[in-house]
């Protein structure tokens, strides 16, 4: 497992928004469960942080780039902080091991947005099931899939899942 800590500091967006009780819910959440993320999500996808710091972004808005910078939705119920936290850190991990789309161009930015959760989703659901259980994985992955305007979400997650544990773990180790 990683041999440093990955320190994740969670800041507000701006003063004007009442951001501070979810700052500290997800300052909780990373003070808590930290370490054992970490641990499961390079277990789940043999590979390791490069980062050993994160500044991260709490908003209330549309949906962030791929979490650089990583940045976290204020207003989702405390339920889905973990969850959602877990996601954009997953893009971070593999982000920073330069795994990405084989395609170079891309028709549309959703068309992008699908090949990244593609391969993001090879491995996600298995870390969540190891974190937390089965139970919260399937909840994590409808509560995305009912996030209005994410139908990338949708496709991404009706493909992985067809898969088994076993053939998402084939896929990913392939890329």
């Amino acid at each position: 497992m990683s041999t440093k800590k990955l320190v994740i500091n969670f800041y507000p967006d701006s003063d004007i928004k009442n951001l501070e009780p979810a700052v500290e819910k997800y300052q909780e959440i990373w003070r808590k469960e930290g370490k054992r993320i970490v641990k499961i999500m390079e277990k789940v996808s043999g590979l390791k942080f490069k980062e050993s710091f994160i500044n991260a972004i709490v908003f209330q808005a549309k949906f962030p780039s791929q979490s650089s910078p990583l940045c976290l939705k204020a207003d989702y119920p405390d339920e889905q902080k973990v969850s959602f936290l877990i996601h954009e850190l997953t893009h971070r991990l593999l982000a920073g091991n330069g795994i990405r789309p084989q395609q170079e161009k891309f028709k549309s930015e959703e068309e992008k947005k699908l090949a990244v959760h593609k391969i993001l989703y090879l491995i996600l659901y298995d870390i969540w099931v190891e974190l937390y259980g089965e139970k919260f994985a399937k909840e994590s992955v409808k509560s995305e899939i009912n996030i209005p305007g994410t139908e990338v979400y949708k496709k991404a997650w009706r493909w992985a899942l067809s898969l088994s544990k076993e053939e998402r773990k084939e896929k990913f180790l392939s890329l």
